[in-house]
């Protein structure tokens, strides 16, 4: 594997460790927050001062970093999880911004806002791969027991988890301190893979990026949170190569899957041999004409795609003169002296109906998982109902 997939991969398993942070607290507690990004900072800059300064060990300096975040989660979740709804979501997203700036200006010991250099590359793919397993696994075990079960009561209705004997303030402080906890984890791994960390890394924009992936995935699943990261990850690397429109597509397909399936991708479903033999049992009954929609979409997704896969001299040009370029490029040569080009690339007509048909393939088949995952929703709540 080449050196910018290793980072890749290791890109995705750090954000895949703080989603899963920020899911437990937010689509498993219920808690909506903006201000985890605070406690990656501070795993980040505990990890990087206890390596450098103190010459601690990189394993221990990551878990150093993760129990240091946890630690302050639970401090802050003391007095503010009193709170409920929207007032402890403006208290988060104050308390993120107030740990940034607190980092930003202590200088003799964060170096302030010129950032912290020198830290070791000690993240690499495996070590990555390995945090994300371990804690995956940890994770999977504490939404599964005890803990988890009180955690879902708090979130479905914390009053009657209260009248039930839940101590429902002591589990919403127990699942912000291990959320911190995976967050501080993830930052401490950010900081080793970075080499470089500075307080701008970690500010409302981290935190927002955070939820929206919990929310993209499911609220209230933990598979659906690894999917939603992985996705939104892979689509911001996969068009690295046109920077000046890759946020604009982030936020498309942000918009696509809330208003195609508003609850997620997973919803609150997890990704289980159950959930796969549901699926593969309803084969027969899925409307051919969804499939055909989300595969027509796909092939549209595919159109801009084809861009960042394309040879010179068609990679030379904009986006927007591409688009332009490809009925030219499909359907008849580019005559002599036109604007954009005299000639077409090799092998550009060939990349643009490949990279179209593997969009509408790969868009089909979520379309069709959309489609089942609808119809198991759909069969719980008629369940419940009864």
């Amino acid at each position: 594997m080449g050196d910018y997939a290793a980072g890749i991969v290791t890109l995705l398993a750090v954000n895949c460790i703080a989603a899963m942070g920020v899911s437990l607290f937010t689509g498993f507690t219920g808690i909506f927050t903006l201000g985890h990004a605070g406690y990656m900072a501070i795993g980040a800059y505990t990890s990087a001062i206890l390596i450098i300064k103190c010459g601690v060990p990189w394993f221990l300096a990551i878990i150093a970093g993760g129990f240091v975040a946890m630690f302050f989660a639970y401090l802050i979740g003391l007095p503010t999880l009193k709170l409920v709804g929207d007032y402890y979501t403006i208290a988060s997203l104050g308390l993120g911004e107030a740990i940034r700036l607190v980092i930003e200006n202590w200088n003799s010991v964060t170096r302030g806002a010129r950032g912290y250099p020198g830290i070791p590359r000690y993240t690499t793919m495996p070590v990555a791969v390995v945090f994300l397993v371990l804690l995956a696994i940890g994770m999977f075990f504490i939404i599964n027991s005890n803990y988890g079960r009180a955690f879902k009561a708090c979130r479905d209705d914390y009053v009657a988890a209260s009248l039930l004997g839940f101590h429902t303030s002591r589990y919403r402080v127990l699942s912000l301190a291990i959320s911190g906890f995976y967050c501080g984890v993830s930052g401490a791994l950010l900081a080793g893979f970075m080499s470089f960390i500075q307080p701008v890394m970690f500010d409302m924009a981290k935190s927002t990026e955070l939820v929206s992936i919990v929310v993209f995935g499911g609220l209230g699943s933990m598979s659906g949170c690894l999917i939603g990261t992985a996705i939104l990850t892979l689509v911001i690397e996969l068009f690295r190569s046109i920077s000046q429109y890759r946020m604009l597509i982030y936020g498309l397909v942000l918009v696509m899957v809330m208003v195609i399936r508003p609850e997620g991708i997973m919803g609150a479903n997890e990704l289980n041999s159950k959930t796969v033999r549901h699926m593969l049992s309803r084969a027969k009954v899925v409307a051919r004409d969804t499939v055909a929609r989300f595969a027509l979409i796909g092939f549209i997704i595919g159109l801009p795609l084809s861009y960042c896969f394309q040879p010179s001299p068609v990679s030379a040009i904009s986006l927007t003169e591409y688009l332009r370029y490809i009925p030219s490029l499909l359907f008849g040569s580019i005559k002599s002296g036109a604007p954009l080009h005299s000639s077409v690339a090799p092998g550009a007509a060939s990349a643009v109906l490949i990279v179209c048909a593997i969009s509408a393939f790969l868009t089909g088949i979520a379309g069709y998982i959309i489609k089942q995952l609808k119809k198991i929703d759909d069969t719980h709540a008629a369940q419940r109902g009864m």
